[in-house]
């Protein structure tokens, strides 16, 4: 059976996360020692997983990663947008100065 590293056990958080990880091979097989963690209840596991369970879980970390990144452009997009209005406004009242260049 195929685990889903990303999902803690103990909580069922999807934020699980590995702190290392290295290649091992035991017994003449290729596994992966994961050392995981979950940020929400701190649950912590160190063990040995398959190569297509490791595969599975950067497959996550990948989707995760992407998610980060579009949120941190919509946040950027927001924030300039922000400014570009107080900046609009500030031109618009004759609030700048000179000295605020």
């Amino acid at each position: 059976m195929i685990k889903t590293l990303h999902i803690c056990p103990n909580c069922e958080s999807h934020l699980v996360h590995p702190l290392e990880w290295q290649d091992v091979i035991e017994r003449g097989y290729n596994f992966w020692e994961i050392h995981l963690r979950c940020p929400n209840c701190e649950w912590e596991d160190e063990n040995l997983y398959t190569q297509e369970e490791a595969e599975i879980f950067d497959q996550e970390l990948d989707h995760g990663t992407d998610e980060l990144v579009r949120g941190l452009k919509q946040l950027t997009l927001h924030n300039m947008e922000e400014e570009i209005a107080r900046f609009s406004k500030a031109l618009q009242t004759n609030a700048l100065l000179p000295i605020d260049f």
